[in-house]
């Protein structure tokens, strides 16, 4: 009698367990989505304030880098030192960061090593920066100049950033967004 009540009883919680195991949590696509839309990706925001630090990347170690802070060049500075700076950094027009945009208005002639060494020897110092793994960052695609996202593995030495620091940590420097040039 004891092992037949064991035996259904057993029975009972198998049963129990492959039946609400057996659910079906696999999302389905509406017929009015395209595939294209499933699978497309979405691109990070960043925050709505100005980035803390913009400059270029020096080193990297783990995932801790040194940027060399390149300082943005406002409207206020005088025509023919902004204009001085733009030339002998291979930009013909614009403000903002040398250097930092997609390259429509970079001078050809002057080669992306001369550019960088110029933006390195206008720096105004270094930060080192602590980049947690799994942050948001983003990118402008080659083909379409879309921002789009990025991975750790695309920063490199040499690259233009732009980083917004998580203002809830006060005593050491973390990234919470990187954009990148």
């Amino acid at each position: 009698m004891k092992k037949k009540y064991f035996l259904l009883l057993g029975i009972i919680i198998l049963s129990f367990f492959t039946t609400a195991c057996s659910t079906n949590n696999i999302p389905t696509v509406s017929s009015d989505k395209s595939i294209s839309d499933v699978s497309e990706t979405k691109t990070p925001t960043q925050p709505d304030r100005s980035p803390d630090v913009g400059g270029v990347i020096k080193s990297i170690n783990s995932n801790e880098i040194v940027v060399a802070i390149v300082e943005r060049q406002t409207s206020d500075d005088s025509a023919s030192a902004s204009k001085e700076s733009s030339s002998a950094l291979g930009v013909t027009t614009g403000t903002g960061m040398p250097g930092s945009g997609s390259g429509k208005n970079r001078d050809a002639s002057v080669s992306d090593t001369d550019r960088l060494a110029r933006m390195l020897e206008r720096s105004t110092g270094q930060e080192k920066i602590l980049v947690p793994v799994g942050i948001a960052m983003s990118k402008t695609d080659e083909n379409n100049d879309e921002r789009v996202e990025a991975i750790f593995s695309d920063l490199k030495a040499g690259t233009i950033v732009n980083i917004w620091l998580n203002e809830d940590v006060k005593d050491k420097k973390i990234a919470e967004f990187v954009s990148i040039r």
